[in-house]
């Protein structure tokens, strides 16, 4: 994949929560050869001076192995102009996504952004990232260790196309008490219900007081979570 990292266009490595370089690590054995000094910049949302983190989660390793670039993170807008007690009451926080795009025009563009989903698909949406579909396929990209569905989410935001990588993601399940349905006699969850449909059993599972109380749904598994939901007391639209 030699030189192709400073194309017109930007690479997007995407995060649900965070995004890391894996088409950094696809890029060939042969290519370690290559003594030509460069500079791969790198950009991210929010930065400060104390970058240390980041590039111990994701860029260290690949300096390691590639002692012919020097990483350079960029960050869109400076965090430490926006801490706690720093913003005067009418400032106003800046557009990430707009200060994102200056640094990706110019004459000194980023080759890399790290970014969230629905940033890499508003920049996709306006045409400002690379395919990378040609590149994997030229490469021969191995993405069978890739999650089905999280590479399907990748897709999703480029109509089926690949304009971004991930390494790590997050995700969230429903989970229920069997015991407790088939006690109550009430049917449990089904895929691909809609929160309408999950809310109304979780209705028909509340009962007690007190302590005795079973709340129908919670968004923590943590007893005594301030996010759950007294179920009776909710109402929801009839289809």
């Amino acid at each position: 994949m030699k030189n192709r990292l400073w194309g017109k266009r930007v690479l997007a490595v995407l995060a649900t929560a965070s995004l890391a370089l894996p088409l950094l690590a696809g890029c060939t054995a042969s290519e370690a050869k290559d003594t030509e000094q460069r500079v791969l910049r790198v950009a991210t949302l929010w930065g400060g001076q104390d970058d240390s983190y980041f590039r111990q989660q994701f860029t260290d390793a690949f300096e390691l192995t590639h002692p012919n670039i020097t990483v350079e993170v960029v960050p869109a807008v400076e965090q430490s102009s926006y801490g706690f007690g720093m913003q005067g009451e009418n400032q106003e926080i800046p557009d990430t996504v707009e200060s994102l795009k200056k640094i990706m025009t110019g004459d000194n563009p980023v080759d890399v952004i790290v970014a969230d989903t629905a940033t890499v698909k508003s920049l996709i949406q306006e045409n400002m990232l690379k395919q990378l579909d040609p590149l994997m396929q030229e490469d021969k990209f191995d993405t069978t260790d890739i999650v089905p569905s999280v590479l399907e989410g990748i897709k999703d935001l480029g109509d089926q196309s690949i304009y971004a990588l991930t390494p790590t993601f997050s995700s969230s399940a429903l989970f229920f008490n069997k015991g407790m349905f088939q006690k109550a006699g009430v049917e449990p969850p089904t895929d691909n219900m809609t929160w309408d449909d999950i809310l109304n059993l979780a209705t028909r599972m509340t009962k007690g007081e007190g302590k005795d109380h079973v709340f129908g749904f919670s968004f923590s598994t943590y007893q005594g979570d301030r996010h759950t939901i007294p179920c009776s007391n909710i109402t929801t639209p009839s289809s």
